[in-house]
């Protein structure tokens, strides 16, 4: 509601500023250009860049003319803002009301117009700004609109060298949501804001867009100081421990300093230091060097330093963005913490406090590779797989090579799936930044014998056994090839039997049973019309129940045939997508998880399990009324266990109808699992919900 009202002031001012009629009449009619910024901005994207005729009037909120190749300004009229491209230059002020024709067009910053003449009226006051806070200035229907906003500074830079004349670069926001607002007209002896500065930014709101139309990044376009008001000077960080900076639990909006300090255990210059006190550390994300190229003092692994920056939540712990060293001192080298290998790493007590800190591991290498400017290692330590990571720019050792054994000294980082850390539980993976090579320490070189020479040496054997084969191979080739072919059809013919079998199987049990039920309702229906019609009505309803069971049965059979065989293929793929579809269908949110390193497993296998869980969504759906389910895969000790809980109504499974009343839902789920030599448990949860539950072993 503030914002609305100070945009309607914004709005009105624009109104008082003299009339069309000092810069010429406008055309009448309903079929001419657009008069309005707002009926530009309600065109679609191929509208737009089609090029319709538009004749606007406002006032010039944002103006360059730093050279004709360079010269742009924002109009701002009652409706919105939008940025002009004149063909010809023509000097302008900030204030002055025009008078712009041209034609629309679509460019990084979504709607601009391309001006074939502007017309410029008297000078006047800059309109109100429209108040606004981060989030409005991301709606697309604010894109070159005469805001204001009040924001802290992290950082007062130049602009890179690649656009000229440099602008003042004003970095704003708040973590991961940052704004930049730009400067065309400064002083470096006085315009440059230190960080932590509270201020009142006006300029116009300017959108950067993907080829989509999508929002990239806002930036705010400033004329001169006479934009900024200094609403408050840097407080004085507050001074807390490592300890207490990790236990930060604010919201980004705050935008308070902190200050800390501890001994540097890792340099990655421009990108990352990692600082260390006691058993706790932190990361910092540096500041870069300010307009007047004042850059952060030197200081290296194992001075102790004192730092102030923003708190915000990275990867799984709270770091420190945009820092300053404030002081440096000599201390010692943090002694890292020693681990018999990965899987200690990951154990549960202390692991919170582990990410960050200097630890020191062996390790066997597996790979070694080059990505986005880092030399990546994978290795393996006791029965778990991590990475290391070390910058190019500090070298690669030579005797970095699969099969290596190595001791690494780095700083953990704890990794976290989003899924892990929707479920809140704790991470399973880590890796290593190494500060430097100096950080890895050969134990045992890679054995000549490693994979690559065996490899090379092995081919030339096995060209050398083809070469002599060659005779031998060519008498030989046609009873081979004979064998061949009567070991395929021998093995076609044994798939094929045991399919047979199977299908034989499943129509015996489910469908005749079926069918033989049929029939019985039938003939005691026929029996009892004529005394009983009631009972006989009732005999030919459960018929034509077992009826539609047996087309679905046989339905069953015939997407068995196709889904089935003997290939191996991942549960998770195709249980996830049962799940979705089953979701889509009844509107009911049914989440889906299979553990890691799953198998792979026959067809015919997944078939069984999939037939049980799509039984169990059945019922959730048509007797529980649930409108959450969970479906859990876990692999452990040799056996598979899926377990479908929802939030519906519950019941007693020892009261359900049984095939007699036409039910063969529980019963053909006890019947499979018991084919698949599992167990099978049906529980009503406290509180409301079911929970069906089987077990069974895995295929050999």
């Amino acid at each position: 509601m503030h914002s609305t009202l100070h945009r309607i002031l914004g709005l009105l001012s624009l109104c008082a500023l003299p009339s069309a009629c000092d810069l010429g009449a406008a055309e009448p009619g309903g079929t001419g250009p657009l008069r309005r910024v707002t009926e530009a901005r309600g065109l679609s994207r191929t509208a737009i860049s089609e090029g319709q005729s538009v004749d606007f009037e406002g006032v010039v909120t944002y103006l360059r003319d730093a050279s004709k190749e360079q010269f742009n300004f924002n109009l701002n009229d009652q409706t919105g803002g939008v940025m002009v491209y004149p063909n010809d230059f023509i000097p302008l002020q900030h204030g002055q009301r025009v008078r712009v024709r041209g034609t629309t067009d679509l460019s990084r910053e979504g709607l601009r117009v391309n001006a074939s003449s502007v017309e410029a009226g008297p000078v006047g006051e800059m309109p109100s700004p429209v108040r606004f806070g981060f989030e409005d200035l991301y709606l697309p229907e604010n894109q070159g609109l005469f805001v204001e906003v009040e924001a802290t500074v992290r950082c007062c830079r130049l602009e890179l060298p690649l656009i000229q004349p440099r602008r003042l670069a004003i970095d704003i926001g708040r973590g991961k949501a940052p704004l930049t607002a730009w400067m065309l007209r400064f002083d470096l002896e006085k315009d440059v804001l230190l960080p932590g500065t509270k201020v009142r930014l006006r300029g116009a709101a300017l959108h950067w867009l993907n080829p989509r139309g999508q929002i990239q990044s806002v930036s705010l376009m400033m004329n001169s100081m006479e934009d900024v008001d200094v609403v408050q000077l840097p407080a004085t960080p507050s001074s807390q421990s490592i300890d207490e900076v990790l236990h930060w639990n604010k919201s980004p909006k705050s935008a308070e300093q902190i200050s800390t300090s501890g001994t540097v255990t890792c340099v990655i210059p421009g990108e990352l230091v990692v600082i260390q006190d006691g058993p706790f550390a932190i990361r910092v994300r540096p500041l870069s060097p300010d307009a007047r190229g004042v850059v952060q003092p030197n200081f290296a692994v194992g001075d102790r330093i004192n730092v102030s920056g923003f708190p915000v939540v990275g990867e799984y712990s709270v770091e420190l963005e945009d820092a300053q060293i404030t002081e440096r001192k000599d201390s010692g080298a943090v002694i890292p913490d020693d681990y018999a290998d990965a899987e200690a790493v990951l154990s549960k007590n202390g692991l919170v406090d582990r990410d960050g800190r200097l630890i020191r591991l062996d390790a066997t290498v597996l790979e070694v590779r080059e990505r986005e400017g880092k030399t990546v290692v994978e290795l393996t330590s006791g029965r778990q797989y991590f990475s290391a990571f070390l910058p190019l720019s500090f070298g690669v050792p030579a005797f970095l090579e699969p099969g290596a054994q190595l001791r690494l000294t780095g700083i953990c980082t704890l990794l976290l799936s989003e899924e892990r850390r929707r479920a809140g539980v704790m991470p399973n993976r880590f890796s290593l930044v190494l500060p430097d090579a100096n950080h890895v320490e050969l134990l045992r070189a890679a054995l000549w014998w490693n994979r690559r020479r065996l490899s090379a040496a092995l081919a030339s054997v096995c060209g050398l056994a083809g070469f002599a084969g060659v005779f031998a191979f060519s008498v030989g080739r046609k009873n081979r090839a004979l064998k061949r072919e009567i070991t395929r059809r021998e093995a076609a013919e044994n798939r094929l039997f045991s399919e047979r079998v199977r299908m034989a199987s499943d129509l015996h049990d489910n469908l005749e049973q079926t069918l033989l039920a049929t029939s019985l309702q039938l003939n005691a229906a026929t029996r009892t019309v004529d005394q009983n019609p009631q009972a006989a009505v009732n005999r030919l309803a459960l018929a034509g129940q077992l009826l539609a069971r047996g087309r679905k049965e046989v339905k069953e059979a015939v997407w068995d045939l196709q889904f089935g065989g003997t290939q191996k293929q991942l549960l998770s793929d195709i249980l996830t997508k049962e799940c979705a579809d089953a979701g889509a269908v009844s509107a009911t949110e049914v989440c889906c998880s299979v553990s890691e390193d799953e198998p792979l497993l026959p067809a015919s296998f997944i078939v069984q399990v999939l037939r049980i869980v799509r039984e169990s969504l059945t019922n959730a759906f048509k007797h529980a009324a649930a409108t959450q389910i969970q479906v859990a895969a876990v692999f452990d000790d040799g056996a598979l266990t899926v377990k479908v809980v929802d939030n519906g109504r519950g019941f007693d499974p020892q009261s359900a109808p049984g095939p007699d009343a036409g039910h063969f839902g529980l019963s053909n789920m006890l019947e499979r699992a018991k084919k698949l030599r599992g167990t099978l448990e049906i529980l009503r949860m406290q509180g409301g919900g079911t929970s069906v539950c089987v077990r069974i072993p895995l295929p050999e």
